[in-house]
């Protein structure tokens, strides 16, 4: 079945939405993946997880990845993943100034660890998650961005 270019949006709205998805996926898993190894090593977070009583807080797939850890590094763990550890496992995580799991972005002033994981939950939830088209208005792309960059 075709689609207008109506409902899907422009081709930069497309170029701008897949713009982000890339700094999404590309950039800021790759920076989660760092944090998460400078807390505790691959070969070390399925122990912790269990340690800290959270292996039943994943689902099947999510398990089978953080058994893999050990020999497979951070690599697969994507920033749903990513983002449950760091937040639940790493005791050296700052919260965010607003509480976990809100739908509240946290003010651009507060720096914390835990208000940079909330704002990228909550830009990619936004884009993946909460939108019916591939595609993103300009606007709103440069509001996205500007968070991102903070």
């Amino acid at each position: 079945m075709a689609t207008s270019v109506s409902s899907t949006g422009s081709d930069g709205d497309r170029t701008r939405f897949f713009r982000l998805c890339i700094i999404l996926i590309d950039e800021l898993t790759k920076i989660l993946q760092d944090l998460l190894n400078n807390e505790i090593p691959p070969a070390d977070i399925y122990n912790e997880v269990v340690k800290e009583n959270f292996l039943d807080e994943l689902t099947p797939e999510q398990k089978v990845v953080v058994m893999k850890a050990n020999t497979s590094g951070y690599k697969d763990f994507d920033i749903t993943l990513l983002y449950k550890l760091l937040r639940h496992v790493c005791k050296h995580i700052t919260p965010p100034s607003v509480r976990w799991g809100l739908h509240t972005m946290p003010s651009p002033k507060k720096v914390t660890v835990g208000d940079d994981l909330e704002r990228i939950r909550l830009i990619r939830n936004k884009l993946f998650g909460h939108n019916s088209k591939v595609a993103i208005s300009e606007t709103e792309f440069k509001k996205q961005s500007s968070i991102l960059k903070g």
